[in-house]
C-alpha cells in the first residue's frame, strides 16, 4: 500500500523482495495510476541479488520477450537478463537480436547482449560500433569492446571490419 504512495518504495520492493515483486510488475505498468506505473519501473531498476537474477531469469525473459508487457520494463528485465547470462545464454541474446523483426525489439536484445559483457558478444558490439545509425550507440558500443577486450584489440576488430 505504501508503494502506490511512492514509487520509489518500489526500488526497496525490488531490491529487497524481487523474487516476490518480480510477478507483480506487469500488473503495475498496466495499472491506470502513474504512480503505480512508476513503482514497477523503479522495482525493476533496482539492483538485485545475482542468484535472484539467476532463479528468475526465466520469467524475465518471458517477460522481455513479450510485446505487450510496458516498453521501459521490458528494457529494464532485459539488462538484469544479461547481466544473469553466461556466455552460451547471451550466444542466444544475440541470435534473438539477430531474429528480432523491428528496430526496436533489435536494440532491447542487443542492451541485454551487451549487459552480459560476455565475449560472444563482440561480433555483435564491432557491428553496432561499426555500423549504427545512432551515434550514441557506435560510441557506447565501442566503449564497451574497448572495456571487454581492450583497446589495441578493439581497434583491429574494427579495423578489420573495415576491409571487404
Amino acid at each position: 500500500r505504501k508503494a502506490d504512495e511512492s514509487p520509489e518504495v518500489g526500488r526497496l520492493l525490488g531490491r529487497f523482495f524481487w523474487r516476490q515483486t518480480l510477478p507483480e510488475m506487469r500488473k503495475w505498468t498496466e495499472s491506470k495510476k502513474p504512480s503505480v506505473q512508476r513503482k514497477a519501473i523503479a522495482a525493476a531498476s533496482a539492483p538485485i541479488e545475482p542468484a535472484d537474477a539467476r532463479a528468475t531469469r526465466d520469467a524475465m525473459l518471458a517477460l522481455v520477450r513479450d510485446p505487450k508487457v510496458d516498453e521501459d520494463l521490458r528494457h529494464q528485465l532485459a539488462l538484469k537478463v544479461g547481466m544473469s547470462s553466461d556466455d552460451a545464454e547471451a550466444e542466444v541474446l544475440v541470435a534473438e537480436h539477430d531474429k528480432a523483426a523491428d528496430t526496436p525489439t533489435r536494440l532491447l536484445w542487443a542492451a541485454a547482449a551487451f549487459a552480459s559483457r560476455s565475449q560472444k558478444v563482440v561480433p555483435l558490439l564491432v557491428r553496432y560500433a561499426r555500423e549504427s545509425a545512432d551515434e550514441l550507440w557506435r560510441h557506447a558500443s565501442k566503449a564497451q569492446l574497448i572495456d571487454i577486450v581492450g583497446d589495441a584489440q578493439a581497434k583491429a576488430l574494427l579495423e578489420d571490419a573495415k576491409k571487404p
